[in-house]
């Protein structure tokens, strides 16, 4: 066994730390705060980002990930010795691309070293990905240096790549299995593609800002423009608001006064959303209902639009229980501005989508040098963040036992306790909880505790689901419509067909068959069996026809497996999954129809 490998089972066997001093800094203490959070060096504990979530991360990233595979393109030659596999990450360690030698590829498969894994430290232990996102520095990983064993075959080199005012926007990694006799040249070169892809990067922004500064210039309406990503740039002279204080944040962190109504433009240059600007107009009565979703013609939802008004006048916690999809964010929005608290920020975060440990820094915030890897600035958290505002809580329910005693405890004494800090902190925010489980049932089974249950669930609000409020999906589409610049001739007719459906993903499965349909169809009408087909592809329940339209006689059903066994070329799994059936669903519907 090696010096390097005995230095690592020695640490991981006991808590000797004598021969740590040989090890670099970096990773010395990145071996430290894996072992202080409780880090496994034998299985890892890799978050693999959903389906849905990882492609709204590639979307965002998308400029990078193409300047990245491009520029790595005119250093492949150099690689060749190294045989490596390319990895690229956003600053929450997510992989958003992945290149290189197929062997490597495939060994890398076997940890999970692919896209949509997450790779800091908390998730694999010590690697070169966590040390760059923790540093910004170019860093360099050997075998046992990493904390996992999993990850002691590779040897692994990070930089980290940044974008528009020298901000740190993703990590380059080059992991092999092979150690070259030039470990310094490979630094040097991931430092180089690192820098030039950032040199672009910031150029681009640059031209991006002038574009928007310029649209500004021209714009005859008093407003605020923001970059692509809602950061502000530039506030109109004649609004009433300090420039220093607001600029950089994003639109949503600005406690806009009550009678500030905004009005959001996308800008665009080459078919690009470049930045947006916001109108500002007030509004007549400070004592005017304010909704921010599409103006409901159900009668259900206009009554539980009423109770929300009547709840929002108060500052009394709220408890939004509804099934995925249904807007509960919008709900959360519509309450804290039209409370007493509306003048304060709305701050949100979804619990189910961090972990414990990230949820506690998040939420409580934490001193400088609370912990290893900690922000030197130390963090405020989200629960100061929200003081004379609203804290909105998304899915509650996925909260740890806990995590639910230290927000018991915030509720009770009205005072936040930093992480390492020995100063307590007063706060007073209005507490909108959600959750799409059914809370009270969490109580009884012992998963959610009772007495924060009772301190959350104050006012309970059901949001009803799509499928009871089916007067509002013509106006659900008008808006798609409009805010995605597509408006085809035919589009009304759909409404008929889509009001057929249960929807039980909600607005969210709307908007998703709705993203279908426009990429697919862009100009051309499709048939009835092609829109239904659609429907169904995103369908979780079991689809009990090929046609979400009960009212098609069975010769059109018939017609549509044919033309759907004909486009597969009578391959039957192709034709099953392009008809949104199972096999034996086709076999069943082929025997009833004759269809040899």
């Amino acid at each position: 066994m090696g010096a390097m490998a005995q230095i690592w089972k020695s640490f991981i066997s006991s808590d000797s730390q004598t021969h740590l001093l040989t090890l670099p800094d970096k990773v010395k203490d990145s071996w430290l705060f894996c072992k202080e959070n409780a880090v496994s060096p034998y299985v890892s504990n890799k978050r693999i980002e959903s389906q849905s979530q990882f492609i709204q991360r590639r979307k965002k990233n998308k400029e990078l990930i193409e300047l990245v595979s491009t520029e790595l393109k005119n250093w492949e030659s150099l690689f060749r010795a190294a045989k490596p596999v390319f990895v690229l990450t956003d600053m929450e360690g997510c992989i958003l691309w992945r290149d290189g030698y197929r062997d490597t590829k495939e060994k890398a498969n076997e940890i999970d070293f692919s896209e949509g894994s997450y790779w800091s430290d908390l998730e694999v232990g010590t690697n070169a990905i966590s040390l760059a996102l923790r540093n910004h520095q170019a860093v360099a990983v050997y075998q046992y240096e990493h904390y996992n064993i999993e990850s002691h075959a590779w040897n692994c080199w990070a930089a980290v790549i940044y974008g528009a005012d020298k901000q740190p926007v993703g990590v380059l990694d080059v992991s092999s299995f092979i150690r070259t006799s030039e470990e310094d040249l490979m630094i040097t070169m991931i430092q180089l593609i690192a820098s030039n892809v950032s040199a672009v990067m910031e150029s681009r922004e640059t031209q991006r800002k002038i574009h928007l500064l310029e649209y500004m210039m021209n714009e005859p309406n008093e407003g605020i423009i923001c970059d692509r990503f809602s950061r502000i740039l530039k506030v109109s002279e004649k609004i009433e608001l300090s420039e220093e204080e607001i600029l950089g944040k994003t639109i949503d962190q600005i406690s806009f006064p009550k009678d500030y109504l905004l009005k959001k433009k996308r800008i665009y240059s080459n078919e690009e959303i470049i930045g947006y600007y916001f109108t500002v107009d007030k509004t007549t009565s400070n004592t005017e209902f304010r909704y921010f979703g599409v103006p409901s013609q159900s009668a259900s939802y206009q009554a539980f639009l009423n109770q929300v008004k009547q709840v929002s006048k108060s500052t009394l916690p709220v408890h939004l229980f509804g099934e995925t999809g249904t807007g509960k964010e919008i709900v959360a929005k519509t309450l804290h501005y039209n409370s007493p608290m509306s003048k304060g920020p709305l701050i949100s975060i979804n619990c189910g989508s961090v972990s414990e440990n990230l949820l506690e820094s998040e939420l409580f915030g934490y001193a400088p040098g609370a912990f290893t890897g900690a922000n030197h600035k130390g963090f405020i958290g989200k629960i100061r963040q929200a003081d004379g505002g609203t804290l909105f809580l998304d899915e509650i329910d996925s909260m740890s036992k806990r995590m639910q005693s230290a927000l018991l405890r915030v509720l009770e004494e009205k005072q936040v306790h930093p992480i390492g800090s020995e100063n307590s902190y007063q706060v007073n925010f209005r507490l909108i909880t959600a959750s799409n489980q059914d809370l009270k049932k969490y109580v009884r089974e012992d998963k959610f505790r009772a007495d924060l249950f009772y301190r959350i669930y104050v006012c309970g609000l059901n949001l009803p689901p799509l499928r009871d409020r089916k007067e509002d999906i013509a106006k659900l589409i008008q808006l798609f419509s409009k805010e995605n610049h597509w408006a085809p001739i035919w589009l009304p007719k759909i409404s008929h067909y889509v009001k057929e459906k249960e929807w039980y993903g909600n607005i969210r499965e709307l908007n998703n068959f709705l993203d279908r349909l426009s990429i697919f169809y862009p100009e051309e009408e499709p048939t009835k069996e092609e829109v239904s087909l659609l429907m169904n592809m995103g369908c979780i329940e079991e689809v009990k026809t090929p046609l979400c339209l009960t009212s098609e006689p069975k010769k059109e059903e018939k017609q549509a497996i044919l033309d759907a066994l004909e486009n597969q070329h009578y391959h039957l799994s192709n034709t099953a999954k392009a008809l949104g059936i199972s096999r034996s669903t086709l076999y069943r519907k082929m025997k009833e129809y004759q269809i040899e």
